[in-house]
């Protein structure tokens, strides 16, 4: 609820506003919807969703009716599909509608490669899949100026990078006997969120907070369990990782305290800095009484997210609400 809303409410509440003034006021202060905005966010939702429900209708499709299809009526079912999008894309490219249709062709390529590979047995590994993938719906990303079509092109990237360095899947790629993965993924997602949140200042189709939010998610995600395992398990490099967590912790603070005004950013770190420092504090205060350890731990935790709620309110009251 905005900060104008409520005021609103307080006021009829209190008797300042007659009943009949409150429809008249949300609309002056532009609090609601309006009929336009109601129309084309019903319009985007039911176009986005429709696609994705075609989409699945067609995997669905081949589930059932896998060993009855030839394997030229396979390819073709799928090159059909993929030329329909593609075609529908270039008909509406700069609506909706040509977005929906370059997103499902871009997830069409991987379903063709998937099953490419499945049939002539290439011998190709896994990362390579989301390689070739990426790769390919590239130019489309940079040509169609679709927000959801680039990160599913980062997705991609995220996949395929902890693929090439274990060929047990991603989890093993992760936590695998070197760390190189995470670093990767870390600054990729980094570099990947400047880019947008610059480039969304100056181009008008990088709408919403939903993308630099995604990308934060991977590269706080990332930093974080190198920080963990720096701190449960220290080495030589241990303050240097701690060092680099606490650089990114302080410019998210300071980059969306005040001029980006995020409040998802916030929460995130917070939460990330609760689970540090509450596994810090478990890997010291277990070398003795068990009991106590949990009873410390317990308050630890109880003061520093009564703190950190009280701190992400004291923000959320100053941030400009729409």
């Amino acid at each position: 609820m905005s900060a104008d809303k409520s005021r609103i409410r307080r006021w009829a509440e209190s008797g300042r506003l007659q009943p009949e003034q409150v429809p008249v006021a949300l609309a002056v202060a532009a609090v609601e919807p309006s009929p336009q905005q109601w129309r084309r966010f019903l319009e985007r939702f039911f176009l986005f969703n429709g696609g994705a429900l075609v989409l699945a209708g067609i995997l669905f499709f081949f589930a059932a009716n896998w060993d009855a299809l030839g394997r030229f009526a396979r390819f073709g079912l799928i090159e059909s599909a993929l030329v329909l999008s593609l075609a529908a894309a270039w008909r509406w490219f700069d609506r909706p509608a040509g977005k929906a249709a370059l997103m499902a062709a871009g997830v069409l390529t991987g379903v063709w490669l998937a099953y490419f590979g499945q049939t002539y047995q290439t011998g190709a590994d896994p990362w390579q899949l989301f390689a070739v993938w990426a790769l390919l719906i590239l130019p489309w990303a940079w040509l169609g100026r679709s927000s959801s079509l680039w990160l599913l092109w980062v997705l991609l990237v995220n996949i395929a990078v902890p693929l090439f360095f274990s060929d047990r899947g991603i989890v093993a790629g992760l936590f695998g006997p070197h760390d190189l993965p995470l670093w990767l993924i870390f600054a990729f997602n980094t570099l990947a969120q400047t880019v947008w949140e610059t480039a969304a200042r100056r181009v008008d189709w990088l709408p919403g907070r939903s993308g630099p939010r995604l990308l934060a998610l991977g590269a706080g995600l990332a930093v974080s369990l190198q920080t963990l395992e720096a701190v449960l398990n220290p080495d030589t490099r241990s303050w240097f990782v701690l060092g680099l967590y606490l650089l990114w912790t302080a410019v998210t603070v300071v980059l969306y305290r005040g001029r980006l005004a995020d409040l998802f950013m916030l929460a995130g770190v917070v939460f990330s800095a609760l689970v540090i420092s509450t596994s810090a504090l478990g890997k010291f205060v277990f070398q003795g009484d068990g009991l106590f350890a949990f009873f410390l731990m317990s308050v630890w935790l109880i003061v520093c997210s009564g703190a950190a709620v009280r701190w992400l309110k004291a923000v959320y009251r100053e941030l400009p609400h729409e």
